[in-house]
């Protein structure tokens, strides 16, 4: 079948609900801007495959075109929830949090975990740099307040001295100066641990998508050394139309050989 023929896919979905291939037909109505069929075939398809993680994705694309922010975040909970190894869902929630204007806090650990997966994540790397500006000049503004507040105090505390003075004039009173706020700017430690994305990554259901597999994810897998899976994910891309079957062949050719040499250390 000719996944690029949206005819042929419509004419084997009408006969056959049950397919795990309704998120490529689904994808095709999106891409064409037909919101609701392709939301109409998207729940077809997860009402017989409720476990499609592919499905559930399209699913949360689908309301994303449609700006319902709040439920796209419940089905990319779900997706993450399952496999938190999926770098597009956790893209797509990044961009979710921002227009749901969640706290900065938890955009930045999405920011990591994209980064955990693919350090070299531009939309990450940008949003990050922006939260951490955010918070730089909060900081600022606090420090400032913090400045002016114990001037203040001072102030006060200078002038009900002098009136006490000049009402008794009596022997000079120590004055204890309060000390100033200390506006202690502790450095903070940014220790990469390990993320449970990678641990999980290991064992949640790997199910790979034609439109999924990449040159990029195989990368990303491989900097994970999780080989087998970026083997499979080659040989899902073999079957592809239009591919560099050479670099896929070179791809395998060196995995085999990393595998080979970690088994002999």
């Amino acid at each position: 079948m000719n996944y690029k023929n949206r005819q042929e896919l419509e004419e084997y979905f009408a006969e056959n609900f049950h397919s795990s291939l309704f998120p490529i037909l689904s994808e095709h109505y999106l891409l064409d801007g037909d919101l609701d069929r392709a939301e109409r075939v998207c729940d077809i398809g997860l009402k017989l495959n409720k476990s499609s993680i592919i499905g559930l994705f399209l699913k949360a694309r689908i309301l994303m075109a449609k700006k319902d922010f709040i439920a796209v975040e419940q089905y990319l909970k779900k997706i993450i929830s399952s496999d938190p190894g999926f770098l597009n869902a956790l893209v797509l929630m990044l961009e979710v949090q921002s227009k749901l204007k969640q706290p900065k806090l938890i955009q930045k650990k999405y920011c990591e975990d994209i980064l955990a997966l693919d350090p070299s994540n531009l939309q990450a790397e940008k949003k990050l740099k922006e939260l951490n500006k955010i918070h730089g000049t909060k900081k600022v503004i606090t420090r400032k307040k913090l400045k002016h507040s114990s001037l203040d105090k001072r102030n006060k505390q200078n002038k009900k001295n002098s009136l006490a003075n000049k009402s008794q004039n009596k022997k000079s009173v120590k004055r204890s100066k309060s000390s100033a706020v200390k506006n202690a700017n502790p450095k903070i430690a940014k220790e990469k641990v390990k993320s449970s994305l990678q641990k999980n990554l290991g064992h949640s259901t790997f199910e790979i998508s034609p439109n999924l597999a990449t040159f990029t994810l195989v990368k990303v897998l491989r900097s994970q050394k999780l080989y087998d899976r970026a083997l499979e994910v080659l040989s899902v891309m073999s079957r592809k139309d239009g591919v560099n079957k050479k670099k896929i062949s070179q791809q395998k050719k060196s995995i085999l050989s990393l595998i080979a040499k970690e088994g002999s250390m």
